[in-house]
């Protein structure tokens, strides 16, 4: 894909010689109003598909092209735009999802968003004390850099003042320590070792995959992530969407995410292998609840 993107319309001869063209996470992103290749492994790279598409249609030979993608709310349109026939264009209903999904939606009334935010921390704790027995993994999307280093701090406040028996966020204090020293961010080093772990686009990659590895391990139960994140490919039994909004910098203003980017989200609780069903709470605004 990369030499797709340097060369501009001149291929080498492997490329020429291409059958079949996988795309194997298509999404549409926050910021932009195209589709993107998403990689699978970092939060940062992203490869247009606009770019890309174009420049396969110049190459003489007819190169087969396969998108893949977890959620899209415009299938019908994105198939069109590639060049799809309406045969070689499939869209499931949820209802095909290999895990099927129970969703909770709760409503805050607090107007002020950050406010709500702060006061949407309690009910996610509790939804992970309820849905995560049996040392399930859980995984928190929220909006900004900020909100994940705020919910991380006070997830662990809620755990340290619990007056009954504790659950614990971390399973295997002997796979942490090794891998501590090796993380730059300070305060992920105080998190972990409270079994919470975080993602944000401000992580370096190291750190983002020692945490994915802890979480794909077992050794943390909880991670929180910035929705904003969007080459985060953890899975987990529980997903928490804290708050449907987020800040458009081009208005100037709150904006309720896409429906694509809540499908996104609401995919990661999928253990196909582990589990029998996913379970999803969304938390947002009273008056948005319908």
């Amino acid at each position: 894909m990369s030499e797709l993107l340097r060369n501009g319309s001149s291929f080498s001869s492997p490329l020429i010689n291409l059958e079949i063209l996988v795309f194997p996470s298509t999404a549409k992103g926050n910021n932009n109003n195209f589709p993107v290749l998403v990689s699978l492994r970092k939060c940062s790279h992203y490869s247009s598909i606009k770019q890309i598409i174009p420049r396969v249609k110049e190459v003489e030979n007819k190169i087969r092209i396969v998108a893949l993608s977890t959620s899209l709310a415009n299938a019908k349109d994105m198939g069109e735009w590639i060049g799809a026939t309406s045969h070689g264009l499939f869209n499931f209903s949820p209802g095909v999802r290999p895990v099927p999904l129970e969703i909770h939606i709760q409503g805050v009334d607090i107007a002020n968003f950050e406010a709500r935010m702060q006061a949407m921390t309690k009910p996610t704790y509790t939804a992970i004390v309820q849905h995560t027995k049996n040392e399930k993994p859980a995984l928190i999307f929220v909006p900004t850099r900020k909100d994940v280093w705020l919910t991380s701090v006070n997830l662990i406040s809620y755990l340290g003042a619990e007056s009954r028996e504790k659950p614990s966020f971390l399973q295997f204090p002997e796979k942490l320590e090794p891998l501590l020293d090796k993380i730059s961010d300070e305060m992920l080093k105080v998190t972990l070792r409270e079994g919470v772990g975080y993602l944000h686009e401000g992580l370096n990659s190291l750190d983002h995959e020692i945490v994915s590895e802890l979480l794909e391990v077992g050794s943390i139960r909880v991670c929180v992530s910035s929705s904003m994140c969007w080459g985060v490919t953890l899975s987990a039994h529980l997903v928490v969407v804290m708050g449907t909004q987020y800040y458009d910098g081009q208005e100037n203003a709150r904006t309720d995410y896409p429906v694509t980017d809540l499908l996104h989200m609401m995919d990661h609780a999928n253990r196909p292998s582990v589990d029998n069903s996913g379970k999803c709470v969304i938390l947002c605004h009273a008056r948005r609840k319908e």
